[in-house]
Protein backbone atom coordinates (compact mmCIF):
# COMPACT_ATOMS: atom_id res chain seq x y z
CA UNK A 1 0.00 0.00 0.00
CA UNK A 2 3.02 2.28 0.57
CA UNK A 3 1.77 5.50 2.18
CA UNK A 4 -1.96 5.03 1.84
CA UNK A 5 -2.83 4.85 5.52
CA UNK A 6 -0.64 7.76 6.52
CA UNK A 7 -2.02 9.83 3.68
CA UNK A 8 -5.55 8.85 4.55
CA UNK A 9 -5.23 10.16 8.10
CA UNK A 10 -3.67 13.39 6.85
CA UNK A 11 -6.49 13.91 4.36
CA UNK A 12 -9.11 13.30 7.00
CA UNK A 13 -7.50 15.89 9.23
CA UNK A 14 -7.44 18.39 6.42
CA UNK A 15 -11.16 17.86 5.93
CA UNK A 16 -10.81 16.56 2.40
CA UNK A 17 -13.62 14.09 1.90
CA UNK A 18 -12.74 10.75 3.40
CA UNK A 19 -14.42 9.07 0.47
CA UNK A 20 -11.79 10.54 -1.84
CA UNK A 21 -9.08 8.61 -0.02
CA UNK A 22 -11.16 5.46 0.19
CA UNK A 23 -12.69 5.27 -3.25
CA UNK A 24 -9.99 6.86 -5.34
CA UNK A 25 -7.08 5.03 -3.73
CA UNK A 26 -3.64 6.43 -3.01
CA UNK A 27 -1.55 7.14 -6.08
CA UNK A 28 -0.83 3.89 -7.86
CA UNK A 29 -2.31 1.86 -5.02
CA UNK A 30 -5.56 -0.04 -5.33
CA UNK A 31 -8.67 1.62 -3.90
CA UNK A 32 -10.06 0.62 -0.52
CA UNK A 33 -13.47 -0.77 -1.37
CA UNK A 34 -14.95 -2.15 1.84
CA UNK A 35 -14.82 -2.00 5.62
CA UNK A 36 -13.54 -4.76 7.89
CA UNK A 37 -13.72 -5.64 11.56
CA UNK A 38 -11.07 -8.09 12.76
CA UNK A 39 -10.79 -9.82 16.13
CA UNK A 40 -7.85 -11.43 17.95
CA UNK A 41 -8.82 -14.09 20.49
CA UNK A 42 -5.35 -14.82 21.80
CA UNK A 43 -4.41 -17.32 19.11
CA UNK A 44 -5.66 -16.10 15.73
CA UNK A 45 -7.32 -13.30 13.80
CA UNK A 46 -10.87 -13.75 12.50
CA UNK A 47 -13.26 -11.59 10.52
CA UNK A 48 -16.36 -10.21 12.16
CA UNK A 49 -19.86 -10.93 10.90
CA UNK A 50 -20.16 -7.30 9.65
CA UNK A 51 -17.43 -6.93 7.08
CA UNK A 52 -16.12 -6.66 3.54
CA UNK A 53 -17.60 -5.87 0.15
CA UNK A 54 -17.91 -2.78 -1.98
CA UNK A 55 -21.17 -1.76 -0.30
CA UNK A 56 -19.83 -1.68 3.25
CA UNK A 57 -18.35 1.42 4.85
CA UNK A 58 -14.67 2.04 5.51
CA UNK A 59 -14.18 2.10 9.30
CA UNK A 60 -11.81 4.49 11.02
CA UNK A 61 -12.47 4.13 14.76
CA UNK A 62 -13.16 1.48 17.41
CA UNK A 63 -13.60 1.49 21.19
CA UNK A 64 -15.47 -0.50 23.80
CA UNK A 65 -16.13 -0.85 27.50
CA UNK A 66 -15.73 -4.64 27.33
CA UNK A 67 -15.95 -7.68 25.02
CA UNK A 68 -19.74 -7.39 24.75
CA UNK A 69 -19.91 -3.63 24.28
CA UNK A 70 -17.81 -2.50 21.30
CA UNK A 71 -18.38 0.45 18.98
CA UNK A 72 -16.99 0.96 15.46
CA UNK A 73 -17.39 4.06 13.28
CA UNK A 74 -16.62 4.99 9.70
CA UNK A 75 -18.01 6.54 6.54
CA UNK A 76 -21.44 7.69 7.63
CA UNK A 77 -22.10 4.84 10.07
CA UNK A 78 -21.85 4.00 13.78
CA UNK A 79 -21.97 0.28 14.61
CA UNK A 80 -22.48 -1.46 17.95
CA UNK A 81 -21.27 -4.98 18.72
CA UNK A 82 -22.71 -7.00 21.59
CA UNK A 83 -20.25 -9.86 21.32
CA UNK A 84 -22.37 -11.78 18.81
CA UNK A 85 -23.62 -9.36 16.14
CA UNK A 86 -23.01 -5.85 14.85
CA UNK A 87 -25.94 -3.44 14.49
CA UNK A 88 -25.99 0.03 12.87
CA UNK A 89 -26.74 2.54 15.62
CA UNK A 90 -26.55 5.72 13.51
CA UNK A 91 -26.30 6.32 9.77
CA UNK A 92 -25.60 9.69 8.20
CA UNK A 93 -25.18 10.95 4.65
CA UNK A 94 -22.20 13.06 5.74
CA UNK A 95 -19.21 10.76 5.19
CA UNK A 96 -17.11 12.89 7.56
CA UNK A 97 -19.68 12.62 10.33
CA UNK A 98 -17.96 9.77 12.18
CA UNK A 99 -14.17 9.49 12.36
CA UNK A 100 -13.57 8.22 15.90
CA UNK A 101 -15.20 6.75 19.00
CA UNK A 102 -14.13 6.69 22.65
CA UNK A 103 -15.61 6.71 26.14
CA UNK A 104 -15.28 5.82 29.81
CA UNK A 105 -18.07 3.26 30.12
CA UNK A 106 -21.20 1.79 28.48
CA UNK A 107 -23.23 4.88 29.36
CA UNK A 108 -20.54 7.39 28.38
CA UNK A 109 -19.60 7.03 24.71
CA UNK A 110 -18.43 9.79 22.37
CA UNK A 111 -18.39 9.78 18.57
CA UNK A 112 -16.32 12.44 16.81
CA UNK A 113 -16.11 13.68 13.25
CA UNK A 114 -17.85 16.67 11.69
CA UNK A 115 -19.16 17.46 15.17
CA UNK A 116 -19.43 15.32 18.28
CA UNK A 117 -22.25 13.11 19.62
CA UNK A 118 -22.72 11.47 23.01
CA UNK A 119 -24.41 8.21 24.07
CA UNK A 120 -25.63 8.11 27.68
CA UNK A 121 -26.70 4.48 27.58
CA UNK A 122 -30.23 5.29 26.40
CA UNK A 123 -30.10 8.03 23.77
CA UNK A 124 -27.79 10.06 21.54
CA UNK A 125 -27.32 13.80 21.89
CA UNK A 126 -25.27 16.37 19.97
CA UNK A 127 -22.79 18.37 22.01
CA UNK A 128 -21.86 21.88 20.99
CA UNK A 129 -18.26 22.71 20.10
CA UNK A 130 -16.37 26.01 20.40
CA UNK A 131 -16.43 28.31 17.41
CA UNK A 132 -13.88 27.60 14.71
CA UNK A 133 -13.11 23.97 15.57
CA UNK A 134 -12.40 21.49 12.80
CA UNK A 135 -13.25 17.80 12.63
CA UNK A 136 -12.96 15.83 15.87
CA UNK A 137 -10.33 13.26 14.90
CA UNK A 138 -9.88 11.25 18.10
CA UNK A 139 -10.67 11.36 21.80
CA UNK A 140 -9.97 9.85 25.21
CA UNK A 141 -12.01 9.83 28.41
CA UNK A 142 -11.04 9.31 32.02
CA UNK A 143 -14.59 9.70 33.35
CA UNK A 144 -17.87 11.38 32.26
CA UNK A 145 -16.69 14.82 33.41
CA UNK A 146 -13.15 14.52 32.07
CA UNK A 147 -12.93 13.83 28.32
CA UNK A 148 -10.34 15.03 25.80
CA UNK A 149 -10.32 15.27 22.01
CA UNK A 150 -8.12 16.50 19.19
CA UNK A 151 -9.60 18.54 16.36
CA UNK A 152 -7.93 18.38 12.98
CA UNK A 153 -7.39 21.11 10.44
CA UNK A 154 -10.42 22.44 8.61
CA UNK A 155 -9.90 24.09 5.24
CA UNK A 156 -12.63 26.54 4.28
CA UNK A 157 -12.63 27.24 0.57
CA UNK A 158 -13.97 30.70 -0.08
CA UNK A 159 -13.59 33.76 -2.26
CA UNK A 160 -10.97 34.98 -2.72
CA UNK A 161 -8.70 32.87 -0.49
CA UNK A 162 -8.53 29.60 1.42
CA UNK A 163 -8.73 30.01 5.18
CA UNK A 164 -7.44 27.43 7.65
CA UNK A 165 -8.79 26.58 11.08
CA UNK A 166 -5.82 25.34 13.10
CA UNK A 167 -5.86 22.04 14.99
CA UNK A 168 -6.67 22.07 18.69
CA UNK A 169 -6.96 20.01 21.86
CA UNK A 170 -10.37 20.21 23.54
CA UNK A 171 -11.57 19.29 27.03
CA UNK A 172 -15.03 18.28 28.31
CA UNK A 173 -15.73 19.08 31.96
CA UNK A 174 -19.16 17.47 32.12
CA UNK A 175 -20.92 20.60 30.87
CA UNK A 176 -19.11 22.03 27.85
CA UNK A 177 -16.21 21.52 25.42
CA UNK A 178 -13.48 24.17 25.57
CA UNK A 179 -10.23 24.70 23.64
CA UNK A 180 -7.23 24.13 25.93
CA UNK A 181 -4.40 24.15 23.36
CA UNK A 182 -4.22 25.38 19.79
CA UNK A 183 -1.55 25.44 17.09
CA UNK A 184 -0.67 28.77 15.48
CA UNK A 185 -2.73 29.30 12.32
CA UNK A 186 0.24 29.75 10.01
CA UNK A 187 2.13 26.67 11.20
CA UNK A 188 -0.27 24.27 9.48
CA UNK A 189 0.28 21.51 12.04
CA UNK A 190 -2.20 18.73 12.50
CA UNK A 191 -3.09 16.37 15.34
CA UNK A 192 -4.26 12.82 14.75
CA UNK A 193 -4.40 11.07 18.13
CA UNK A 194 -4.69 11.57 21.90
CA UNK A 195 -4.17 9.49 25.03
CA UNK A 196 -4.40 10.19 28.74
CA UNK A 197 -3.48 8.54 32.03
CA UNK A 198 -5.43 7.88 35.20
CA UNK A 199 -3.27 10.50 36.89
CA UNK A 200 -4.47 13.24 34.56
CA UNK A 201 -1.58 13.50 32.09
CA UNK A 202 -2.57 13.88 28.43
CA UNK A 203 -0.53 13.32 25.26
CA UNK A 204 -1.51 14.30 21.71
CA UNK A 205 0.46 13.51 18.56
CA UNK A 206 0.48 14.49 14.92
CA UNK A 207 2.66 16.33 12.44
CA UNK A 208 4.55 19.62 12.56
CA UNK A 209 3.47 21.35 9.41
CA UNK A 210 6.60 23.37 8.71
CA UNK A 211 9.13 20.51 8.85
CA UNK A 212 7.07 17.28 8.68
CA UNK A 213 8.50 16.03 11.99
CA UNK A 214 6.23 14.30 14.47
CA UNK A 215 4.62 16.74 16.89
CA UNK A 216 3.93 15.62 20.47
CA UNK A 217 1.92 17.86 22.80
CA UNK A 218 1.93 17.03 26.53
CA UNK A 219 -0.26 18.20 29.43
CA UNK A 220 1.22 17.42 32.86
CA UNK A 221 -1.82 18.62 34.77
CA UNK A 222 -0.82 22.28 34.82
CA UNK A 223 1.31 23.12 31.75
CA UNK A 224 1.38 22.32 28.04
CA UNK A 225 4.70 21.54 26.34
CA UNK A 226 5.51 20.74 22.71
CA UNK A 227 8.15 18.40 21.33
CA UNK A 228 9.25 17.76 17.74
CA UNK A 229 10.54 14.24 17.12
CA UNK A 230 12.89 13.56 14.18
CA UNK A 231 10.67 11.16 12.30
CA UNK A 232 8.22 11.28 9.43
CA UNK A 233 5.04 12.34 11.15
CA UNK A 234 2.91 10.44 13.63
CA UNK A 235 -0.38 8.61 13.19
CA UNK A 236 -1.06 7.35 16.72
CA UNK A 237 -0.11 7.59 20.39
CA UNK A 238 -0.68 4.95 23.08
CA UNK A 239 0.73 4.16 26.50
CA UNK A 240 0.38 1.73 29.37
CA UNK A 241 1.39 4.54 31.72
CA UNK A 242 3.29 7.84 31.91
CA UNK A 243 6.68 6.08 31.63
CA UNK A 244 5.74 3.75 28.79
CA UNK A 245 4.48 5.78 25.87
CA UNK A 246 4.64 5.00 22.14
CA UNK A 247 4.34 7.33 19.17
CA UNK A 248 4.04 5.68 15.76
CA UNK A 249 5.64 6.86 12.53
CA UNK A 250 4.64 6.52 8.91
CA UNK A 251 7.97 4.84 8.13
CA UNK A 252 7.29 2.06 10.65
CA UNK A 253 9.90 2.93 13.30
CA UNK A 254 8.03 3.85 16.50
CA UNK A 255 9.44 6.15 19.16
CA UNK A 256 9.23 5.17 22.83
CA UNK A 257 9.18 7.42 25.91
CA UNK A 258 10.37 5.91 29.21
CA UNK A 259 9.61 8.96 31.30
CA UNK A 260 13.06 10.49 30.70
CA UNK A 261 14.14 10.09 27.08
CA UNK A 262 12.76 9.32 23.62
CA UNK A 263 14.28 6.39 21.70
CA UNK A 264 13.66 4.51 18.45
CA UNK A 265 12.74 0.88 19.10
CA UNK A 266 14.66 -1.22 16.54
CA UNK A 267 13.11 -1.66 13.12
CA UNK A 268 9.36 -1.60 13.22
CA UNK A 269 6.75 -3.65 11.39
CA UNK A 270 6.19 -1.42 8.36
CA UNK A 271 3.93 1.58 7.85
CA UNK A 272 1.83 1.98 10.99
CA UNK A 273 -1.59 3.58 11.23
CA UNK A 274 -2.83 2.29 14.60
CA UNK A 275 -1.72 0.60 17.80
CA UNK A 276 -3.08 -0.69 21.07
CA UNK A 277 -1.73 -2.63 24.01
CA UNK A 278 -2.58 -4.00 27.42
CA UNK A 279 0.88 -3.77 29.03
CA UNK A 280 4.51 -2.83 28.22
CA UNK A 281 5.10 -6.37 26.95
CA UNK A 282 1.86 -6.61 24.98
CA UNK A 283 1.66 -3.90 22.30
CA UNK A 284 0.07 -4.31 18.86
CA UNK A 285 0.86 -2.31 15.71
CA UNK A 286 -1.35 -2.21 12.61
CA UNK A 287 -1.07 -0.71 9.15
CA UNK A 288 -0.70 -1.65 5.52
CA UNK A 289 -0.36 -5.37 6.32
CA UNK A 290 -3.05 -7.94 7.24
CA UNK A 291 -3.30 -8.88 10.88
CA UNK A 292 -0.87 -7.16 13.22
CA UNK A 293 2.68 -7.01 14.51
CA UNK A 294 3.23 -7.66 18.20
CA UNK A 295 5.87 -6.24 20.57
CA UNK A 296 6.60 -8.40 23.64
CA UNK A 297 8.88 -5.88 25.29
CA UNK A 298 12.02 -7.11 23.55
CA UNK A 299 11.26 -8.07 19.95
CA UNK A 300 8.72 -7.97 17.13
CA UNK A 301 6.65 -10.89 15.82
CA UNK A 302 4.15 -10.94 12.98
CA UNK A 303 0.65 -12.27 13.76
CA UNK A 304 -0.64 -12.38 10.22
CA UNK A 305 -4.19 -12.73 8.96
CA UNK A 306 -5.37 -13.72 5.48
CA UNK A 307 -4.94 -10.95 2.91
CA UNK A 308 -8.71 -10.56 2.65
CA UNK A 309 -8.76 -9.25 6.22
CA UNK A 310 -7.51 -5.94 4.92
CA UNK A 311 -5.59 -3.10 6.56
CA UNK A 312 -5.96 -1.65 10.03
CA UNK A 313 -6.89 1.97 10.68
CA UNK A 314 -7.79 1.87 14.40
CA UNK A 315 -7.53 -0.62 17.25
CA UNK A 316 -8.86 -1.25 20.75
CA UNK A 317 -8.96 -4.18 23.15
CA UNK A 318 -10.17 -5.20 26.57
CA UNK A 319 -7.17 -7.47 27.17
CA UNK A 320 -4.50 -9.66 25.53
CA UNK A 321 -7.12 -12.12 24.24
CA UNK A 322 -9.67 -9.58 23.02
CA UNK A 323 -8.29 -7.13 20.45
CA UNK A 324 -10.36 -5.42 17.74
CA UNK A 325 -9.06 -3.77 14.56
CA UNK A 326 -11.14 -1.87 12.01
CA UNK A 327 -10.21 -0.57 8.58
CA UNK A 328 -10.78 -1.58 4.99
CA UNK A 329 -9.94 -3.96 2.18
CA UNK A 330 -7.75 -2.95 -0.77
CA UNK A 331 -8.55 -4.52 -4.13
Amino acid sequence: MGGCLGTFRGWALSAVLVSQAVLAGCGDDAPVTGGTIQHWDGSRWSLSTWTGGANSRYLSGVWGSGPNDVWAVGLGVVLHGDGATWTPAIQDNDERAFLSVWGSGPDDVWVGGAGVRHWNGAAWSIAGLPEGVGEIVEGWSRRPDDAWAVAGVRILVGDPAVSVVAPAVLHWDGTAWTIVWRSPELQRDYLSSIWGSATGEVWAAGNRGDNDDALVVHWNGSTWTEKDLPMDGSSDVWASGPTDLWVTTYDGVPMHWDGVDWARVSRGPGEISAMWGSAPDDVWFFGDFPGGTHWNGAQWSRRAAPEAHGIGAAAWGSGPNDVWVVGGVAQ
